[in-house]
């Protein structure tokens, strides 16, 4: 194969690839979802994070601030749980998928952090060794 003709088909994939990394990238960012709790008390909007975007009251009339706070966070956990469904539809199909949602979430996956976790031990035990010579 020639090298220009080879460097063209590698060119042509890595754009792609910047391409399908925006694409996702857009979907992750429209991803927002509205809950109400069951009373109607307390409606809120997340993003794809979970991050608290709004909140809005109904009447509150005579609630009690224990109320208030139990109907927003019942909200709030229902918005949460609509946008990560929400989350999977966009990433559905996508290689990583799993992995990518956890990242967008906030969570490491538990093979990056056993793996983190055992690189920080080595560094330790030979910062431990270099310190005792």
């Amino acid at each position: 194969m020639r090298t220009d003709v080879w460097l063209a088909d590698l060119q042509e994939q890595a754009r792609r690839r910047l391409e399908d990394a925006a694409e996702l990238q857009s979907r992750v960012a429209q991803v927002r979802a509205t809950a109400s709790d069951r009373s109607g008390t307390a409606t809120v909007t997340v993003d794809a994070t979970g991050h608290l975007l709004d909140v809005q009251y109904a009447s509150v009339g005579d609630l009690t601030p224990e109320r208030l706070r139990t109907a927003t966070l019942e909200a709030v956990a229902a918005a949460r749980a609509a946008g990560d469904a929400q989350l999977v539809r966009a990433t559905d199909g996508l290689v990583g998928a799993e992995s990518l949602q956890d990242m967008v979430r906030g969570r490491v996956p538990e093979e990056t952090r056993t793996a983190l976790e055992s690189e920080l031990a080595r560094y330790r035990d030979d910062a431990g060794r270099d310190a005792v010579r």
